[in-house]
């Protein structure tokens, strides 16, 4: 115990001098960190987002417009430069096709693309996040 006492009445100044070098790593690493889970927490609310986009095709919802509107309404805390888009492609066993048939003669399917892309307003960076996924509706 007695070398413990020692550590506090210390006058050389060793404790003060490793104090200064780590405070400051400890701050970065803390800034970081709540980067990093703001991060993080974005990217989970842009899933959310495109899981009502897609919620509303597997409804039975035909219009892009309104997966679109849909998934910015229910996208919370979003911030103000946020966008949905969503695309579509026809396929044919795996391969892209332009035709609403397939060499076959049966309907081709119809692929729709969601991407949510929006900021996050970090400490010390400032990164864009974005979601994608991809789903067959017909």
């Amino acid at each position: 115990m007695r070398r413990l006492s020692h550590i506090w009445t210390d006058v050389t100044g060793v404790a003060t001098t490793e104090l200064a070098l780590v405070v400051p790593g400890l701050a970065l690493m803390a800034l970081l960190s709540h980067d990093v889970w703001q991060n993080g927490r974005a990217t989970q609310k842009a899933a959310a987002a495109v899981d009502i986009a897609v919620e509303y095709y597997f409804n039975g919802g035909t219009s892009d417009s309104r997966a679109s509107q849909a998934a910015l309404d229910g996208w919370s805390e979003r911030s103000p430069d946020s966008t949905v888009v969503i695309s579509r492609k026809l396929g044919c066993g795996g391969t892209t096709t332009l035709a609403a048939s397939c060499p076959n003669g049966s309907a081709a399917a119809t692929y729709v693309t969601i991407v949510t892309r929006g900021s996050t307003q970090g400490m010390l960076y400032s990164p864009t996040i974005q979601f994608v996924r991809s789903v067959r509706v017909r």
